[in-house]
């Protein structure tokens, strides 16, 4: 199972420039109300329907691009995450290599 290590997401909702790093298989998100949690977890269910159902599919069942897009911004919405392949128990010397976008493994 995946392990996602860094996320970034600029223009997605609330979340007009948010990076995530050194994440663990248990993450505990706090704020206030309004601030972003709810949307940090509709990120990665909206890459999970972009790679089920398509990228179409997933922006028309939030609505539309313009109401995903944060207000006032005009920048492209950008999600990227950097993931390693399960490295639970394996001493960090033997961990598989992080996966990033542009990476080999990612081209594969």
């Amino acid at each position: 199972m995946a392990h996602i290590q860094d996320l970034t997401v600029r223009h997605y909702r609330a979340l007009k420039d948010v990076t995530t790093k050194g994440m663990r298989s248990l993450n505990v998100v706090l704020g206030p109300n309004g601030c972003g949690k709810s949307t940090l977890f509709d990120v990665l269910g909206f890459l999970g329907e972009c790679l089920t159902g398509g990228v179409r599919r997933a922006v028309e069942d939030r609505g539309s691009l313009a109401q995903l897009r944060s207000r006032g911004t005009e920048g492209t919405i950008v999600i990227e995450l950097r993931y390693r392949e399960s490295d639970l128990g394996v001493p960090r010397r033997k961990r598989a290599p992080l996966i990033t976008p542009g990476s080999p493994a990612s081209s594969a």
